[in-house]
């Protein structure tokens, strides 16, 4: 230590040494400044001493400053790099988000202006509020008095006039929830003093995070299509003269019937039915009067038959 500068006195390295403790002093001298530790070594009297150059403790230490300094700012720059990307790409997004509620909005008025000259009834709804708008007058025809009204108030005025048609109704706009966008639905009301048929469409409309905000839709009165449509097919079971099933209806009724199931004790009648002498009927009266002959054995038939017997015509004066 001869000719060296101490960072403390002699006597306090000293004191310290026989502390047993671990410690740090500087020494300076004309070679240069260095840091000595002593250190204590466990289960002896002996001290373990080293001494390092402080210019190699200073570069040591710049190095490691620099280092943190290079990956703090590379850290630095990629997390700007990565804010850069994600505002470029919500930016990206809002645009087309502006670009889709802009045509939205283009669209509903074209839709409210078509909805106007329509002689459909057509309608919105609003998932969230549950609030029905409906966009032109044809509401009325269907025994409404308001153009803007909730489901729950629809549901009560349906249930008032027509009960079995509610579970329907609250069906349709259930669908909201579904992942289908189109929808058609018949549904049977009773409106205007009679049974109305209606065919509801709807078209679900999503928002920008995927889900369904609004529902549009059509209610077509359908009633003379749908009473044409169960008069044909009365017409194609039915005998045009004398009202009976028809050989071919009668014949498919009559298969069903046998491959059900009685109940225990019941079994199943089967009556062929012909008349006498009906050649000799139209022969002398005409077949004016036979024609009437057979009309009159068939409401017989009826009359002494119940609502789920069958009543078929197989041909000429021929019956089951």
């Amino acid at each position: 230590m001869e000719g060296r500068e101490l960072s403390m006195p002699i006597s306090d390295i000293k004191s310290r040494m026989d502390s047993g403790f671990r410690y740090y002093f500087a020494i300076s001298g004309e070679d240069g400044d260095y840091m000595v530790t002593v250190a204590p070594v466990d289960g002896t009297n002996l001290f373990a001493v080293t001494m390092a150059d402080n210019r190699y403790i200073h570069q040591a230490g710049l190095r490691y400053r620099i280092w943190v300094f290079v990956i703090t700012l590379v850290i630095i720059l990629s997390l700007i790099a990565v804010i850069g990307v994600y505002l470029y790409f919500r930016r990206e997004d809002r645009i087309a988000i502006r670009n889709l509620n802009r045509q939205l909005t283009l669209n509903e008025e074209t839709y409210r202006i078509t909805a106007r000259e329509s002689d459909l009834c057509v309608f919105t709804y609003d998932v969230e509020t549950e609030q029905i708008q409906f966009l032109n007058d044809k509401y009325q025809n269907l025994g409404l008095d308001q153009s803007e009204l909730s489901v729950p108030v629809l549901l009560r005025k349906i249930r008032e006039i027509n009960p079995e048609t509610c579970s329907v109704i609250r069906d349709i706009f259930a669908r909201a929830d579904s992942s289908e966008a189109l929808h058609s639905q018949k549904v049977e009301v009773w409106a205007g003093g009679r049974m109305r048929y209606l065919q509801v469409k709807t078209t679900n409309l999503y928002d920008e995070s995927g889900k369904v905000s609004r529902m549009v839709g059509s209610i077509e009165d359908v009633t003379d299509m749908e009473n044409d449509m169960l008069k044909l097919q009365k017409e194609a079971r039915t005998d045009l003269l004398t009202g009976a099933m028809n050989r071919a209806a009668g014949t498919s009724a009559i298969n069903r019937m046998l491959v059900q199931e009685l109940h225990p004790g019941c079994v199943n009648t089967f009556a062929i039915v012909d008349l006498d002498n009906f050649k000799t009927l139209n022969d002398v009266m005409g077949h004016m009067w036979g024609d009437r002959a057979l009309c009159e054995v068939v409401l017989i038939m009826k009359k002494h038959c119940r609502a789920q017997d069958i009543v078929c015509r197989l041909g000429g004066d021929e019956f089951v």
